[in-house]
Order: C-alpha cells, then sequence, then structure tokens
C-alpha cells in the first residue's frame, strides 16, 4: 500500500524537510509545490514512478535526494531551481541546467549535451559524480574542468565498455583530494591533481 501525502502537504504548509527514505509512496502529488518553504526533499529509495512538475515550484529547496528510484525522469522545471545547493540522481540527464546558481554536489548525473553547454558555468561545485561517460564527452569536459576551481571530488563512470576518458586537464583541479574512475582504462592519466589524497580505480578491466 503507498502512502497518501496529500493530507501531509495540504495541512502543514510551513515545512522545511520532508525525508521519505524508503517509504513507498510511488508518485509525489502535485500539491507538494506548495510548500514553499521547503529545504530538503528526500526521495531515496521511495519507489518513485515520476516528478511532477510542481517541483519546480519549490525555489527554497537546498537538497534533493531521489536516489534509488531507477531512471526516474526529472521534469524541466527542477533544473533551474536556482538555490538548489545538493542534487542526488540516478543516471537522469537535462538537456541544459539553466538555474543552479549555488550548486555545490550533482551526485550521479548522466552525461549529455548539458557537459558542453552548462558545466563550465557551474564554479561553484565541490563534488561531481557524472555517469555514462564516454569518449564523446572528453573534449567538452577537457574545456569546463579547469573552470571548476572548488571542485574536491570528481567521480566518472563509465557504461558498457566505454572507456573511462583519461586525457583531462586533472592537475588544474587544484582542490580535488578524491578522484574515482569507474570502468575500463586503457591508460592512466598522465598528471594528477597536487593535492590529491585518494585515487579510485574501479571495475578497470
Amino acid at each position: 500500500m503507498q502512502l497518501n501525502l496529500i493530507p501531509l502537504v495540504e495541512g502543514l504548509r510551513f515545512l522545511r524537510v520532508i525525508d521519505l527514505q524508503d517509504v513507498d509512496i510511488g508518485v509525489l502529488p502535485p500539491e507538494v509545490g506548495r510548500l514553499i518553504y521547503l529545504r530538503f526533499l528526500g526521495l531515496n529509495n521511495t519507489n518513485m514512478e515520476s516528478l511532477p512538475s510542481s517541483v519546480g515550484n519549490l525555489f527554497n529547496l537546498q537538497t534533493f535526494d531521489i536516489r534509488s528510484n531507477g531512471k526516474l525522469s526529472v521534469p524541466a522545471s527542477v533544473w533551474k531551481l536556482k538555490e538548489l545547493r545538493h542534487f542526488y540522481l540516478d543516471w537522469c540527464s537535462p538537456p541544459q541546467i539553466q538555474g543552479f546558481q549555488n550548486i555545490q554536489t550533482l551526485n550521479g548525473i548522466a552525461a549529455g549535451g548539458w557537459i558542453e553547454k552548462s558545466l563550465i558555468k557551474l564554479t561553484t561545485l565541490s563534488r561531481l559524480a557524472i555517469t555514462k561517460i564516454s569518449s564523446n564527452h572528453e573534449k567538452a569536459l577537457a574545456t569546463a574542468l579547469p573552470q571548476l576551481g572548488r571542485l574536491r571530488y570528481l567521480a566518472l563512470i563509465t557504461e558498457g565498455q566505454s572507456p573511462v576518458p583519461t586525457n583531462l586537464p586533472f592537475s588544474d583541479l587544484k582542490d580535488l583530494y578524491l578522484l574515482t574512475l569507474f570502468g575500463r582504462l586503457e591508460r592512466l592519466p598522465n598528471i594528477f591533481p597536487p593535492i590529491l589524497m585518494k585515487l579510485s580505480l574501479l571495475s578497470s578491466t
């Protein structure tokens, strides 16, 4: 039996935190867009089937977690949330990111055209994990990464037999201390970040 959230939304308009991790809700009602004071929305492993476009009305939202819901599509309105700081996804990819002026965490975002169009502008990022990376994204990554001066954690995750792109300017990331490369490696990077403390090479053969 799935939980009905409508009474919660209608009765508690001043909520700032909703954490429904591991609760079977299936569908988020469009009325959630009325919770304009919401700062944290946790939907990790909630059997979500879809997100209403009204989530884009949560203009004060700072943390949004939709992990472990399969390949859940994200409405375009979410990518315009200017106050969002931490976004945890599962293999979702936007055409481009139009808001996210304060974004610090993008975890589990799938590679796509947004890397070329938007990544270079996300200069507030400190944690970035991109899935479904391929050699097609190497040029755009090479252009954008040197602009992400606050980046401290970077994970590049490939899909299938695509090799991890390693001919990237990692040494330009002066504050990067955690680097994860997940997928087949044809060669190691030539130069690493100067203060790198942990290098993880996963599924590299």
